[in-house]
């Protein structure tokens, strides 16, 4: 099956726990366990929800049978009043408001020589999700005030810095409590060997928990591409079934139907052109996690890990090692904390944990020419650069950016 577009529609609550432990409020009396379940689901819980729901309708398949699935997304999408046309939300990139430029005698971890700094001082409460016509505006470097806003005082007078210039606050006109809602609810613990309520001891221990689900708003769904691919390997393999109509996604049950989209990604935001020769560079900009297990916060292929080559022929870290992109070099980042998250198999018990560098996050790449940053272009914008990248993760966009001064 080719690749489709799908908008999903939960019929109640989701539950998708993170990496964190089931935690104990320790404010209350009695101890009661709670389950972090709020959380927008990541890629790989729809491709893992996909994967269940493929096995359960093709008769005979098992583990490994669909090896060419992919997946991208889940973003949400809200629906446009009267003739509107919806709107497509996607992460809020993490060096909003800030100005690339390069630091010198600083902690930077080897190869970065670039940094991301804020244009406005002050805390800032900024969405996590933004829409996609200010994505575009952000791709394009476009206007610098967008949603700025003179800060003010209680009494209401603005308020100035040393130098008697008004101090800017950036004031978004949405947040995510207008995509989606946290909602708490009372659960029993039950034991997996019996299916029946866990027998518990001590005082206040009740065998109940507290879960946290997400609930999203009724004019809101969950865009999504899904690539079904192959049942099997080779090009005589037999086409997957498509997604089917329902499926269950994340923990506890939670179902979503979906439905056709006209939103197609790829049109939302296009690869940017080059018409300038000269030194070029590129910033790459996460649209889901990104998984780089043997590196951590650096991209894999900005390393060379070539088995047959001396280390004293190595090219220098920070080099990115795809074909034609080795004049290109990574200079600046802007990642935000990791995402931790494991997973259970009833096989092998629990599932190592893995750190995931955040969506959002930004990736800078200086370019010795016109050439080769249209070749880095062309191997990063909206294609799977990282491990799981099946699933979902590794994916982002690019944009060419000016630095304040060259580095």
């Amino acid at each position: 099956m080719q690749e489709r577009q799908y908008e999903l529609k939960p019929r109640d609550v989701l539950f998708f726990r993170d990496g964190r432990p089931m935690d104990a409020d320790k404010a209350m009396k009695d101890v009661r366990n709670i389950g972090h379940g709020a959380v927008w689901p990541r890629p790989d819980h729809l491709y893992k929800g996909v994967m269940h729901a493929l096995l359960k309708e093709t008769p005979g398949a098992d583990f490994g049978d669909f090896p060419s699935l992919k997946v991208i997304g889940p973003y949400p999408v809200k629906k446009g009043k009267g003739r509107d046309p919806d709107v497509l939300y996607l992460p809020r990139p993490l060096d909003w408001d800030m100005e690339i430029g390069p630091c010198t005698d600083t902690d930077l971890p080897e190869p970065l020589r670039c940094g991301f700094i804020d244009r406005t001082e002050g805390k800032k409460k900024l969405p996590t999700w933004v829409t996609e016509d200010d994505f575009l505006r952000y791709l394009g470097q476009g206007d610098r005030g967008l949603y700025y806003e003179d800060e003010k005082d209680d009494a209401g007078n603005v308020r100035k810095d040393k130098n008697g210039n008004p101090i800017k606050a950036i004031k978004f006109p949405y947040s995510d409590g207008e995509l989606f809602d946290v909602e708490s609810r009372i659960g029993t613990t039950l034991d997996h060997n019996t299916g029946a309520s866990k027998r518990v001891k001590g005082q206040h221990a009740s065998g109940q928990y507290q879960g946290e689900y997400l609930r999203v708003k009724k004019n809101v769904s969950m865009w999504c591409c899904i690539d079904t691919g192959r049942i099997g390997k080779g090009n005589g393999a037999p086409e997957a079934p498509e997604t089917p109509r329902t499926f269950v996604i994340g923990g506890q049950g939670g179902i979503v139907t979906r439905h056709d989209t006209d939103i197609n990604l790829d049109k939302v935001v296009q690869r940017p052109d080059i018409v300038e020769e000269g030194e070029v560079f590129v910033r790459w900009t996460l649209i889901a996690p990104a998984l780089f297990q043997c590196t951590g916060w650096m991209p894999g292929w900005c390393k060379d890990s070539r088995n047959d080559v001396a280390e004293a022929e190595r090219k220098p870290l920070g080099t990115v090692m795809f074909p034609g992109c080795e004049k290109c070099k990574l200079v600046g980042a802007c990642t935000g904390k990791p995402i931790y998250f494991s997973g259970w198999d009833t096989e092998t018990g629990i599932k190592p944990t893995m750190l995931a560098v955040p969506q959002g996050s930004v990736y800078l790449f200086k370019c010795d020419d016109k050439t080769s940053a249209l070749a880095l272009i062309a191997r990063l914008h909206l294609q799977r650069q990282s491990d799981f990248g099946p699933q979902g993760f590794g994916i982002g966009v690019c944009s060419v950016v000016k630095p304040d001064s060259n580095n």
